[in-house]
C-alpha cells in the first residue's frame, strides 16, 4: 500500500499490479486497479452468442471455455525500413525506429523505443487488452492517421 501511495504522489500513474492470485495482498480490497495475468500467458475466455427465444422443450446449454495460452515476445533490434511488415504471435519490441510506410504487427502488446513513424496494430487476432507503448513519436504524422468516428 506504501508503493502505491507513494506512486500517486510522484504523479505516477498505476495501471496495474501482479502478484500470485493464491496470495492476495490485505490492502487489494482498498485500491481499484486491476490484477493483471502473469506475464508469459495471457487468460482468453471465449463468449457465447446470446441465447434465442426457444420453445420449451429445447434446452439450450452454454460451454464457457478458458484456458491460459502462452506468448512469445519478438524482440527486434534494428530499424524497421519503410515497406517492411513485422508479425509477432505474442507480443513484440522493437529497440529501433519504425520507418514511415512500415507496419509492425503483433497479438499481444507493442513496445517501440525508438520513433514510431510507421503503422503499429496490437491484438490483431481480438485481444482488447493489447496496447501500444511508444517512447517518441511524430505526431505530426500521428494526428494525420487519426480517423474521427
Amino acid at each position: 500500500m506504501f508503493l502505491f501511495s507513494r506512486s500517486v504522489a510522484l504523479g505516477l500513474g498505476v495501471i496495474g499490479w501482479r502478484c500470485d492470485p493464491e496470495a492476495l495482498p490485505v490492502w487489494k480490497a482498498l485500491v481499484k486497479i486491476p490484477l493483471l495475468p502473469a506475464s508469459k500467458a495471457r487468460a482468453i475466455t471465449t463468449s457465447t452468442a446470446e441465447k434465442e427465444e426457444a420453445s420449451p422443450d429445447v434446452v439450450v446449454k452454454t460451454v464457457v471455455e478458458e484456458r491460459l495460452v502462452p506468448q512469445t515476445t519478438k524482440v527486434i533490434t534494428k530499424p524497421i525500413r519503410s515497406g517492411q511488415q513485422v508479425y509477432a504471435e505474442g507480443d513484440l519490441i522493437i529497440l529501433n525506429q519504425v520507418s514511415a510506410g512500415a507496419e509492425v504487427l503483433a497479438d499481444g502488446n507493442i513496445h517501440v523505443y525508438g520513433a514510431l513513424r510507421g503503422r503499429a496494430l496490437a491484438g490483431v487476432k481480438g485481444d482488447v487488452e493489447a496496447r501500444i507503448f511508444v517512447k517518441a513519436w511524430r505526431l505530426n504524422w500521428f494526428l494525420s492517421q487519426v480517423i474521427l468516428c
